[in-house]
């Protein structure tokens, strides 16, 4: 059973992880912990099908239609192989409009589990599509799938506060 005061300062904990995060990129932050303890919480969940690539203990959850109103897309995790070169990139829409793109470069192997758990943005967004480029072969591969989290919004926006607040203090911005 959950003491009182537990789960304010879980958030802040990530809250904080958040900032010391984007303090060293400047653009990307890493969402694993934060859903781990949403997760723990029973504040955050995932819906979709589950495909074969798998991160122990996560899978990469993927679904085929908008998120509902008010919640938040992000990209989850993926285990590719064997041996793959690829370029990702990331198409954020928000209400039918791109918004955001990126475009990275990995390479994997059977013996590197990687995530995709970065983002160079945060967007209340409801549509989040990602292509694989597999740039090993002289054809181009194109892979597209959906993901979502689903985050209860004004669970999201009291993540985001803190973040913002503890990010002025530790990075200076």
């Amino acid at each position: 059973m959950m003491i009182v005061g537990e789960e304010e300062k879980i958030e802040e904990a990530y809250a904080k992880a958040l900032a010391r995060e984007l303090g060293k990129t400047r653009l990307s932050i890493n969402f694993l912990e934060l859903f781990t303890a949403l997760f723990a919480l029973g504040k955050a969940d995932w819906f979709g099908i589950t495909t074969k690539w798998t991160i122990p203990p996560y899978s990469v959850l993927v679904i085929n239609d908008y998120a509902p109103p008010g919640e938040v897309a992000v990209p989850f995790a993926v285990k590719l192989s064997p041996s793959v070169d690829f370029a990702l990139m990331y198409y954020l829409y928000i209400d039918d409009k791109l918004r955001y793109m990126d475009t990275s470069v990995y390479t994997a192997t059977y013996s590197t589990y990687f995530n995709f758990l970065q983002v160079g943005a945060l967007f209340a967004g409801r549509k989040e599509t990602r292509k694989i480029v597999n740039t090993t072969s002289s054809s181009v591969d194109l892979i597209e799938f959906v993901t979502y989290a689903r985050i209860p919004e004004q669970i999201w926006d009291r993540i985001i506060r803190k973040y913002f607040s503890t990010l002025s203090e530790e990075v200076g911005i």
